[in-house]
Parts: structure tokens; C-alpha cells; sequence
């Protein structure tokens, strides 16, 4: 066997091209897009659909034990700028599985109502409390936000935050990111 002998770059390299990927980038954040995402004093700014919600010692709680499993809400509806890359984090405590709705239509009067345009992401049963973060691209101008609790629980959450995420700016930190 001899030393193989390459003859230019695309000998060496293969390149493709994908719908999502990880990069090197330099990362920062928008403004605070949500209202009263760290329930200090209370609750407002949150709307309830199905549910009781309530505060609770600095955390938002929705109670889904009157609603027989049905799945009890808090939203809230935002304007947003479609194309743009956005970042819902937070983080909650329950004893049964909960969901994030993120509902990217343009006539969402009710989160629970199923669009095409709709996100789902599990949030799988817990405690003590743990993050959770999900990016994702807006594809309407009027966008909501869904806490969700079902099976009959109770489900308690905090530090619910969406922001743009903006590349390459000065004042960004340069961090491993993987791109929607």
C-alpha cells in the first residue's frame, strides 16, 4: 500500500447542504418579549384557558384536577417579526407530564385550538424543577405561548422568557449553536 495523493480541496472535503445544522457563532439576545415571565409579586399579564391558574411563592401554578385531564393553560400572545429566530426558555416542577405550545398562526384566539403552524414540545413529568429551552422561527406575526398541564395535575412554572436570537453582533458570545 502507497501514500494516497490528493489533487486539490475537493479531493479532501465533501460538503452538503442541510435544513438545520451546529455552527461556531457569535450569540445575543433581543428584548424581553414576555410579560411578568418571573411571577415576582403575581400572575398578570397571563391568561388562563381551561384551567385555574394562580401564583404560588414567586411561581406561576395551573391546576388541571378540576378538568379531569382535559389540559388547563396559561398563554400569552405576542407580536413577533416573521423569519426571525426566537428563544422560549423557562423552567417547571409537576408531578405529571406538561407541554409547550407555541401556536405560529395568525388567527390564535385560543392556544388550544390545532393550526398547522403549531409546536409542540413535551415536557416529561419531574421534580424537582428543571430548564427547558426551545428556538424556533416565527412564520406569523401574531404568535402565542402555551403552559400546559394535563392528567389531571398540577404543574408549577418560572423564569418563562422569549427573546430574538441575534448573530454576529458585537457585544455576542461566541458559543456552539445549532440552528433550527
Amino acid at each position: 500500500m502507497g501514500t494516497k495523493q490528493y489533487d486539490s480541496a475537493t479531493d479532501l472535503l465533501t460538503f452538503s447542504r442541510a435544513s438545520g445544522g451546529t455552527a461556531l457563532s457569535k450569540i445575543s439576545y433581543g428584548n424581553e418579549l414576555v410579560t411578568n415571565g418571573t411571577f415576582a409579586t403575581d400572575i398578570s399579564g397571563w391568561a388562563s384557558y381551561n384551567s385555574v391558574i394562580s401564583w404560588d411563592a414567586g411561581l406561576l401554578k395551573i391546576d388541571d384536577s378540576a378538568n379531569a385531564g382535559s389540559g388547563s393553560q396559561a398563554y400569552q400572545v405576542f407580536t413577533l417579526e416573521v423569519g426571525k429566530l426566537y428563544r422560549l426558555t423557562g423552567s417547571y416542577e409537576n408531578s405529571t407530564a406538561s407541554r409547550l405550545w407555541i401556536d405560529n398562526s395568525s388567527s390564535n384566539v385560543n392556544p388550544m385550538g390545532v393550526t398547522a403552524s403549531f409546536i409542540q414540545v413535551f415536557l416529561p413529568a419531574t421534580t424537582p424543577s428543571v430548564d427547558f429551552a426551545h428556538t424556533f422561527v416565527a412564520t406569523s406575526t401574531t404568535t402565542s405561548i402555551a403552559l400546559e398541564v394535563d392528567l389531571s395535575g398540577i404543574a408549577y412554572f418560572d423564569n418563562i422568557s422569549i427573546k430574538e436570537v441575534l448573530f454576529d453582533q458585537a457585544d455576542g458570545t461566541l458559543q456552539l449553536y445549532n440552528y433550527p
